[in-house]
């Protein structure tokens, strides 16, 4: 199969290879993604065999494969969130855009109960 043609992109034949390769190397769901990895040694080293493996077989350079995976959401490659996703992810956790104001939480200054103008003293 060669890139030129684009047989090796198709879902159906992509997931044919990926799929023994991840029975060859015994990986398994663990509900983070079908392929998943992070910053851990083991996990990096994994996905890249399967990216060499893939490439190899597909006649296609490995970033490439490693972008359609991602597209199809079969690789979840955690190394490459932004800080910035993960900033706004813990400050919506600690004050979410919508905060319900009771009126316990809300006063009014009562223009009768006030100080007047003549009441007012200037230091």
């Amino acid at each position: 199969m060669s890139d030129s043609n684009g047989e090796w992109a198709e879902s159906e034949s992509l997931a044919e290879h990926v799929m023994t390769l991840l029975d060859k190397y015994n990986i398994k769901w663990r509900k983070h993604g079908l392929i998943y990895v992070d910053h851990q040694p083991d996990n990096i080293a994994t996905v890249n065999i399967l990216l060499a493996e893939l490439s190899k077989r597909l006649g296609v350079p490995s970033p490439l494969i490693h972008s359609k995976l991602i597209e199809l959401k079969w690789l979840n490659d955690a190394r490459y969130t932004s800080a910035r996703d993960d900033a706004g992810r813990v400050a919506n956790n600690l004050c979410p855009l919508k905060v319900a104001i009771s009126e316990a939480d809300t006063f009014e200054i009562d223009d009768e109960d006030w100080m007047n103008d003549d009441e007012y003293v200037k230091d």
